[in-house]
C-alpha cells in the first residue's frame, strides 16, 4: 500500500502529488541507487549518473523502479561522455530530504 501526501510547493502548480511506497526490497534497492550514484538538485529533481554502455540495462531497471515505487516516469538522457543521466522531475525528493 503507498500513502499520496500533497505537498505544497509555492508558484508551482505543475507539481504533482506524492508517492510514498511501503518499505520493500524494491525501496531498499532504489535507496541504494541513489546513495551509490545519485543526487538531489532541488526539492523536485533527482538524478542518477550511470554509464551509458555497462550500465544500459540497469539503467532501464531503475526507470522501471521510479515508475513503480512513485508513479514518476524518468528520463534516460545520453551525456557527450559515457555517462547517462537519469533524471527525474516532479518526483518525491521532498519527501527523500527529509
Amino acid at each position: 500500500m503507498t500513502t499520496k501526501h500533497g505537498l505544497t510547493y509555492p508558484k508551482k502548480s505543475h507539481r504533482k502529488t506524492v508517492i510514498i511506497p511501503k518499505r520493500s526490497s524494491q525501496l531498499a534497492e532504489f535507496f541504494g541507487a541513489m546513495l551509490g550514484d545519485g543526487g538531489i538538485n532541488n526539492p523536485w529533481q533527482a538524478n542518477i549518473t550511470l554509464n551509458a554502455l555497462a550500465d544500459r540495462e540497469y539503467a532501464v531497471h531503475v526507470v522501471r523502479l521510479c515508475v513503480h515505487l512513485f508513479e514518476v516516469f524518468p528520463a534516460i538522457r545520453k551525456r557527450k561522455t559515457r555517462e547517462a543521466l537519469i533524471h527525474a522531475q516532479n518526483s518525491p525528493t521532498a519527501w527523500l530530504r527529509g
